[in-house]
């Protein structure tokens, strides 16, 4: 929650003087296979053309990181009631890629929270998808009007 105030804080220094009106923040793990996790946390906040917002997640084994992919700052971002998707560019293993993410906030459903990502190269080609339900954690999507 104390990462969404300073979001806001820069959204407001920025000089925008406008209402959050769709906030998406999380933190949490995927278990991928039986010895690998993709830790994640995320925060984005969008209102009118205005978004806000990182992503990171961390690909590993116990003792060892295979993978480690940064979004630093959200250009897009869209809401439905229940989730989120945001994407811009940002750094999969030190090269650059697209990433796009999906999030699902589960609560008040019969579902849990998942999330979802794509990275794509420059090239087109997809460099890196996974996602799935939370096997600890949380995902927020709320909606202020």
């Amino acid at each position: 929650m104390r990462k969404i105030f300073s979001l806001i804080a820069c959204l407001s220094i920025s000089g925008a003087a406008f209402a959050i009106t769709n906030a998406a923040y999380g933190h949490g793990f995927v278990q991928v296979d039986d010895h690998v996790r993709a830790i994640f946390d995320f925060d984005v906040l969008s209102s009118g053309d205005r978004t806000a917002g990182y992503f990171r997640m961390r690909l590993a084994t116990g003792e060892e990181t295979l993978h480690v992919v940064g979004l630093p700052a959200v250009q897009r971002a869209s809401f439905l009631r229940n989730g989120a998707e945001f994407a811009g560019p940002g750094i999969l293993d030190g090269h650059r890629v697209g990433v796009r993410v999906r999030v699902f906030d589960g609560h008040g459903t019969d579902h849990l929270d998942n999330f979802e990502i794509t990275c794509v190269g420059p090239d087109g080609h997809v460099a890196l998808h996974l996602g799935g339900e939370l096997a600890g954690g949380d995902i927020v999507v709320r909606h202020v009007r």
